[in-house]
């Protein structure tokens, strides 16, 4: 198999939960000076169209974010209680943050 210097495969022990997941890729992205950090899910449920798209706004802007309730609600395949769950989540955060995102 042909080496890609550009991916990095965390290995982590065991199960220990999607949040420190994202703590972990995070810390190394900043561990390693990386100009950019993007998270995506695996399952697709994020287009990763959208990633161009994001990284020409991070180049004039401080902090860049891509969110599917955007422009109403903007996901392929999930059930009616995924989606509603999301949603109240993410009202609960904007709500408890007071940052209207």
């Amino acid at each position: 198999m042909e080496k890609n210097n550009r991916i990095h495969l965390i290995i982590r022990k065991g199960k220990e939960g999607l949040g420190t997941a994202y703590c972990t890729g995070f810390k190394y992205a900043l561990q390693n000076n990386y100009d950019l950090i993007i998270q995506i899910d695996a399952d697709l449920s994020h287009n990763p169209a959208d990633i161009i798209r994001l990284i020409e706004k991070a180049k004039t802007h401080d902090l860049v974010i891509g969110s599917r309730y955007i422009t109403g609600v903007n996901v392929i395949n999930w059930p009616m209680r995924r989606l509603l769950l999301s949603y109240c989540a993410n009202w609960y955060a904007r709500t408890l943050t007071r940052v209207p995102i």
